[in-house]
């Protein structure tokens, strides 16, 4: 049975949108109001953009008066990998660490 009229004209831009969709970065904020205990994460938000994901976790940061105490970091494409007995860890396929004027990618 053939597919009824219109169907291709509809079907293909729809899958060019969820083709589109699932090729996007995203991008974790997590806030570390003291460097000295990475153990206490505040989660920001999830970006489309990395500079979009600085931004937020700075402006965080500095809302908590602990931008000279802390750091923040705005992970690429992360997933969750929970752990017994932890809170959840996260693997990103990269990680943008921020500490004052210092940025490490890794």
């Amino acid at each position: 049975m053939p597919p009824p009229p219109g169907f291709l004209i509809l079907a293909l831009p729809a899958a060019v949108v969820i083709f589109a969709a699932c090729g996007r970065d995203s991008y974790r904020a997590d806030v570390y109001p003291d460097a000295a205990d990475t153990h206490r994460r505040l989660f920001v938000g999830d970006y489309q953009t990395l500079a979009d994901c600085r931004t937020a976790a700075h402006t965080y940061l500095v809302g908590l008066d602990r931008y000279d105490r802390g750091f923040y970091e705005c992970g690429k494409n992360c997933r969750p990998w929970p752990v017994d007995g932890v809170d959840t860890l996260w693997h990103c396929a990269d990680v943008t660490e921020v500490r004052g004027e210092t940025v490490i990618t890794r």
